[in-house]
């Protein structure tokens, strides 16, 4: 019996496929263990199917085909109504095409009194073809883009810290996407955020009410603050030209400048990511928290997202709990705070890095915490949810300090900080970051976005030196010289916008446009 010649492959093929070609096209932002395990899943449910259907036509070349075809209607329909039909047909329309199309297409191989075994051998010589193009151009990108990654972080040991045998502080870095400085959130969303700040001063925070980030995206703003310098060497060695955000998110998943120093000096690194990909885990940490095991994996949502049934289910209002990512962002914030509590009880010297997605959208938080559906926050303005979800970040704060600081014996070094500050409204629409150039920003706009919360809590030292305008590339550089008798010159406060979302390493100084 010749196999090769009978069974039709291209089942088991094309069932990988949609799975590695989602992946080729976001290969810039998606790390290969997050899709690891789908094309297994897409298999095994293509191969239920097809001995269901074989069971009942007892075809294997017909039932072999069937499933082909179901499976190249149901990943396909997203991916062409978005690059072909959008603006031909609507949604519900093209629906219906769809699904017509699908079924004439099944019925015809029901029908027809054919095996269709010449049509199976070419459709097995297609799939492999599809599938080598696409691998080969994984494989093309990942041999051009070895070793760009860690490209922050120097290779020199440090030395030991010098704290004429003090207890070492713990140390929270705890980044809040996207919160913006009090004037901001005055002038642009209506809101007086004075409550917050001056209870954070009665604790005996500086508040640099100045301050803004030193980049416009977390991406260059955390790999800047967590290695202490700006990011030119960086856009020299990958160039920019290169749209490929790659290596600033394999920079920020391996060791920082500061990680490596504290860990060398005998801190415990704590690690709470978000759902974003890059600062989801770090694979230096002594521990990672992170609800992303527990949920629906990013990838997972995204391929969801491109099938027929994605649409399908939202016409019959049919809802998948597990795949629903504003319920994962809503449990997985909350465990990030729960975690942030526990960590003062510790014994060792630890170093914490949270990032939290917050007021950062999508807004699943009101300002009492109660969950927020994404029906119920669309019908409310920006503005709003965005305040509404700053209120609750607040809220979580103040509750964290309380508790970090009634702790007995040394108390600990707070670094409260934004990598960036809310978009402006022309960037709101979905997408308009990926399509809208930074170039022709306003001065106003880059305000907005630049100017964020950053707030420190530093005792036991001398801060008369800190200074309204300080950014966060001298954060650390500050905090050791201050703490651990280091000598670290304290750089330009400078601001850098990239071009466009596909030039992130084709910088242009901003600074003198918002001071």
């Amino acid at each position: 019996m010749n196999l090769k010649k009978i069974i039709p492959w291209h089942t088991i093929l094309f069932s990988f496929y949609p799975v590695i070609y989602l992946y080729e096209r976001n290969i810039q932002e998606t790390f290969l263990r997050e899709i690891i395990f789908l094309p297994l899943v897409v298999m095994i449910l293509a191969l239920i199917f097809f001995f269901i259907i074989n069971f009942i036509i007892e075809n294997i070349y017909k039932s072999g085909l069937i499933v082909t075809v179901l499976l190249f209607f149901t990943f396909s329909y997203g991916p062409l109504y978005y690059t072909g039909f959008k603006n031909i047909f609507n949604k519900s329309i093209f629906l219906i095409i769809w699904l017509f199309f699908m079924l004439l297409v099944i019925g015809l191989i029901f029908c027809i009194k054919k095996d269709f075994i010449k049509i199976n051998k070419i459709i097995n010589f297609s799939v492999i073809i599809l599938l080598l193009i696409s691998l080969s151009n994984i494989f093309i990108y990942n041999i051009k883009n070895q070793n760009i990654g860690h490209a922050l972080v120097s290779n020199k040991d440090f030395e030991k810290f010098e704290i004429d045998n003090r207890e070492l502080p713990d140390i929270y870095y705890l980044i809040f996407d996207r919160y913006g400085r009090d004037d901001v959130l005055e002038d642009y969303f209506n809101f007086d955020n004075n409550y917050f700040t001056t209870t954070l001063e009665k604790r005996g925070f500086y508040i640099a009410d100045k301050s803004h980030s030193n980049y416009l995206k977390t991406a260059h703003s955390l790999n800047s603050s967590l290695n202490m310098k700006y990011l030119n060497e960086m856009a020299k060695k990958v160039s920019k030209e290169k749209s490929d955000w790659m290596p600033l998110y394999l920079s920020l998943r391996g060791e920082s400048e500061v990680s490596k120093r504290l860990k060398n000096n005998n801190y415990y690194y704590i690690h709470s990511g978000s759902w974003w990909g890059a600062t989801a885990i770090n694979e230096t940490a002594d521990k990672n928290i992170n609800n992303l095991k527990k949920g629906p994996i990013f990838f997972a949502r995204q391929l969801y997202d491109m099938t027929i049934f994605s649409t399908l289910n939202k016409k019959l209002s049919i809802k998948f709990p597990f795949l629903n990512r504003f319920d994962f962002y809503y449990k997985n914030t909350l465990e990030q705070f729960n975690n942030l509590n526990k960590i003062p009880n510790i014994k060792q010297p630890t170093y914490s890095f949270f990032h939290f997605l917050l007021p950062h959208d999508p807004y699943v938080f009101d300002e009492k915490g109660n969950y927020v559906s994404k029906d119920e926050s669309s019908k409310n303005s920006e503005r709003e949810n965005y305040i509404k979800q700053l209120k609750f970040t607040n809220s979580q704060i103040l509750k964290f300090i309380e508790k970090a600081l009634s702790k007995e014996g040394q108390k600990p070094i707070i670094i409260l900080q934004a990598d960036e500050g809310p978009y402006p409204e022309r960037w709101w629409p979905e997408d308009s970051y990926k399509k809208m150039s930074w170039e022709t920003a306003s001065n106003k706009e880059f305000k907005v976005k630049n100017s964020i919360l950053n707030a420190y809590y530093l005792p036991n030292v001398d801060t008369s030196d800190l200074y309204p305008e300080i950014t966060p590339v001298n954060t650390f550089r500050y905090i050791f010289n201050k703490y651990f008798n280091t000598d670290y010159e304290y750089l330009p406060d400078k601001l850098y916008s990239h071009t466009d979302w596909y030039h992130p390493y084709d910088f242009f100084e901003i600074t003198e446009r918002i001071k």
